[in-house]
């Protein structure tokens, strides 16, 4: 049954020169190029599923479509695959991928999918990973793409695109993309006067307030508070939670959850008539901590923050490298320093196990490190896997960690040395701790010096941990050492001063 609800958060944008979370950024001339069909689009609906092999689970988005820009399409809508989601108490979240929530309008950049489905023919897929979306912001009438943004769609996107294509869009169903900029301002916008706290962190249950004026004496259906998506660190554009983060809404004061993905930096309100402003203060996010959203009405969601549980009887998690990563000698010397690096900030419990004989990316109990051969712009990607199980009689939830796994692009030009790498070259180390850092349950930060920011760039090396990545990790894995989870036993942290990881102790095969 097709759910009119988005079924996960997820992850990221780009930066000139950056890779995004471990994506390489692609000019818009070589996404068009590598593209099928570019369209203006909609997301109207979504259904997450299992796909045929019942590997992992994906986000089938059903896009009504604007306009065509490149490719043969006629029809009045299309469906596109996106990696994550939820079905039934199962998720998974995969950094970096594609997610989109409904009634986000913008530019959709897609080739033909590879995943086999039941019941779905002819999808499409995103066609560079997170920078196949150019999002509008119809509020204040912008476009974001990875390397600027668009303060008109007609005169800059549009004339862009037919540069680069050779030829005229074609009009599917009229949709005017620069209504925003037409729209004749009746009523006074928000004044945003002050915030309870200046510093706070995501993902973690905070509350924050906003006091001012004008932001309506109800949130009615337009009225949202926008937090710099943490996910695109450059600041380019805003996140707005779901409905359940607003514990209150009056004409002068507005209390919200904290997202996950919200970012440092100013925000914005946008109150019951459609009228936004930002604020002039800085709201700085210390660290982020990733969340499962789950339905709990139609037309609501919650997020839930994720815990770590007893994986594998030894108190914790245990990763097992496939065959072709092993013997990768300088690419397994720097996994290993990011492990332990993570292992003797936080006493997170993850050992390394012996090679794994699968080559699969699936949902089978193994907490895979592998090379594969990517065919967009990805340089790495960790996959997170959870459970969910009812609490409190059925009014509550809880959500944990049920595997991860992370695999690298074999093709990519990468420094697998402790030294500072070439120009032309990403450091590997540095994308391990990075990815690491998600499986540790770690979300993005807007701060570019950290290893948890979203991006990083070629010939940049920062492998280490700062205050606030251990903060957030220790608070990860205290939650999984105070309690159990779902009939799962609680994790045991390593004792302070065994960290390291040797031969015997990581189990290695010889």
């Amino acid at each position: 049954m097709r759910s009119t609800l988005t079924c996960i958060i997820t992850l990221l944008l780009s930066y000139f020169a950056y890779s995004q979370c471990s994506v390489e950024p692609w000019s818009l001339e070589k996404r068009v190029e590598k593209s099928t069909l570019v369209v203006e689009a909609k997301v109207v609906s979504q259904e997450c599923v299992w796909d045929a092999k019942h590997f992992n689970i994906y986000t089938i988005n059903t896009l009504e479509v604007y306009k065509v820009f490149k490719g043969a399409y006629s029809q009045s809508t299309l469906e596109m695959v996106t990696v994550g989601g939820r079905v039934g108490l199962e998720a998974l979240v995969a950094s970096p991928a594609l997610s989109l929530d409904i009634n986000e309008i913008g530019m959709f950049l897609l080739k033909p999918n590879n995943v086999d489905f039941e019941n779905h023919a002819n999808l499409l897929r995103p066609t560079a990973s997170t920078q196949s979306f150019i999002k509008y912001d119809m509020s204040n009438n912008k476009g974001y793409d990875n390397t600027r943004v668009y303060v008109s769609m007609e005169n800059q996107l549009y004339s862009e695109l037919r540069n680069i294509v050779g030829e005229k869009h074609t009009v599917i169903k009229h949709f005017d993309a620069d209504a925003t900029n037409k729209k004749i301002k009746a009523l006074a916008p928000p004044v945003i006067n002050s915030f309870s706290t200046a510093t706070l962190t995501s993902g973690s249950g905070t509350e924050l307030t906003i006091s001012g004026a004008n932001f309506g004496f109800a949130r009615g259906n337009k009225g949202k508070v926008g937090f710099k998506d943490a996910n695109a660190g450059d600041g380019r554009y805003y996140y707005s939670p779901t409905g359940w983060s607003y514990t209150k809404w009056s004409n002068s004061e507005i209390k919200v959850i904290v997202p996950s993905r919200a970012g440092t930096g100013v925000i914005n309100v946008i109150n019951a008539s459609g009228e936004s402003s930002e604020s002039i203060i800085t709201l700085s996010v210390d660290w982020s901590h990733l969340n499962v959203m789950y339905p709990f009405s139609s037309s609501d969601t919650i997020f839930y923050g994720t815990q770590h549980v007893d994986d594998n009887s030894n108190g914790g998690y245990t990763w097992e490298m496939t065959n072709n990563f092993e013997g990768n000698a300088p690419a397994k010397a720097a996994f290993i320093r990011s492990l332990e690096e993570w292992r003797c900030e936080t006493q997170m419990p993850w050992i390394v196990g012996p090679n794994t004989s699968s080559n699969s990316l699936a949902s089978d109990n193994i907490n895979i490190v592998r090379f594969t051969s990517f065919d967009d712009s990805k340089l790495g990607v960790c996959y997170s896997r959870y459970s969910g199980c009812f609490t409190n009689g059925g009014a509550d939830m809880r959500w944990y960690v049920t595997e991860t796994d992370i695999e690298f692009d074999s093709t990519t030009n990468w420094s697998y040395s402790t030294g500072s790498p070439a120009s032309n070259e990403y450091d590997f180390e540095s994308v391990c701790t990075h990815e690491l850092g998600h499986g540790h349950q770690l979300g993005h930060v807007r701060a570019s010096a950290k290893v948890m920011h979203y991006s990083i760039a070629n010939g940049q090396r920062k492998p280490d941990l700062v205050a606030t990545d251990i903060a957030c990790g220790t608070y990860v894995k205290d939650k999984g050492v105070a309690s159990s989870s779902c009939g799962k036993g609680a994790i045991v942290a390593i004792p302070v001063g065994s960290c390291a990881l040797t031969p015997p102790q990581a189990m290695f095969s010889v």
